[in-house]
Formats: structure tokens, sequence, C-alpha cells
């Protein structure tokens, strides 16, 4: 018939299940929760002036550093463009006619 020290053993056997899972949850939630980094500082009103002063020279230096560039570039333009003006001329000057 039926085993009656089986069926002890089953009901133990669940019991103890249950209670290894639920002592596995709450230690993982436990530990979870110890594991969190602390929340950042809170942004006071003089880290925010610092950062909007470094802003602004950031723009304040990147502003003349565009204006350089726009500088050399226009001054290798106009360089250019006289250059092949004089080119031009050359070429005119010494133009033989085709026969």
């Amino acid at each position: 018939m039926n085993d009656p020290k089986r069926q002890s053993a089953d009901g133990c056997k669940i019991f103890f299940t249950f209670l290894l899972v639920s002592l596995s949850a709450v230690c993982f939630v436990f530990l979870h929760e110890i594991l969190q980094p602390d929340d950042p500082d809170v942004a006071t009103k003089a880290i925010d002036d610092a950062r909007m002063n470094k802003i602004r020279e950031h723009h304040l230096e990147n502003d003349a550093y565009v204006s350089r560039i726009d500088s050399r570039h226009n001054d290798l333009n106009s360089s250019l463009q006289l250059v092949m003006k004089n080119v031009t001329m050359d070429y005119q000057k010494t133009k033989k006619p085709i026969q």
C-alpha cells in the first residue's frame, strides 16, 4: 500500500524548499539594497554657477578659435585669388593665336 515514511518526507521536503526559496529571496533583496550606490549630492547654487561660468568660458574660447580659423581661411582664399588673377593675366599676355 502507501508508505507512510515517504508521505511525511514529501511534506518536509516541500516545507524546507519553500523556506530555502523564501530566505534566498530575502537575502537577495537585502544584498541588493546594501550594494546600491549612494544618491548623488544635490547640485547647489554654487555648483550651478561654476558650471555656467565654465560653459561661458568654453563658448568664448570656441568663438575666438572659430574667428581665427575663419580669418586664416579668408587670408588663404584672398592669397589664392590674387595668385590666380596673376596667372590668368600672365596667360592673357603670352597668349598666341592658334594656327
